[in-house]
């Protein structure tokens, strides 16, 4: 859902339970979930991922130049063969509230690759990451961080590992 026009855009949602969304490898190309996507920010929108569903990668709130705040990803099975599942990503503005659920599946980057996937509550390139959360109940992947930054300052981000989770990696913060 959503807009990649000046817009910011809110409240938009994605559900998938089968099938298969790209060619299934994890290309970059193509594959994409994305819950709303807008220029000047992105609030408030979900994608859901269950079942057998096979998508490459997935960003519930998305946006290049603005705010991404109180986006939610919940997986509950299905495989994301692109080693990224983000509730909330921005290049250059504040990442914030963004929540993302796992509770069965599979991150990985290849089909037999079950080490490199990475579950992320909010990602900002240059801005600051904060209160943003990832929770894992269940499912398998290789790292799980509540916020990250590459250029801003990362506060109050939360990691939750519980049930029969397989995690290799835990990051609050970073």
């Amino acid at each position: 859902g959503g807009s990649w026009g000046t817009a910011v855009v809110d409240g938009n949602s994605v559900t998938i339970s089968g099938g298969q969304v790209g060619d299934g490898l994890g290309s970059n190309s193509n594959g994409w979930v994305i819950g709303g996507r807008g220029n000047s920010g992105a609030s408030n929108n979900t994608v859901t991922i269950s079942g057998t569903a096979v998508v490459n990668k997935i960003d519930a709130g998305e946006s290049t130049n603005g705010p991404v705040t109180g986006n939610k990803l919940f997986i509950t099975g299905g495989d994301i063969m692109g080693a990224v599942a983000r509730a909330g990503w921005s290049s250059t503005g504040l990442v914030s509230g963004n929540e993302a659920y796992m509770s069965g599946g599979v991150i990985h980057d290849v089909p037999s690759d079950f080490v490199t996937g990475h579950l992320t509550g909010g990602l900002s390139l240059s801005g600051n990451a904060e209160n943003n959360s990832a929770t894992i109940t269940g499912g398998s992947v290789f790292s799980i961080t509540g916020g990250q930054t590459n250029g801003g300052d990362a506060t109050d981000n939360r990691v939750t590992v519980s049930g029969n989770a397989q995690v290799g990696f835990v990051e609050g913060g970073r």
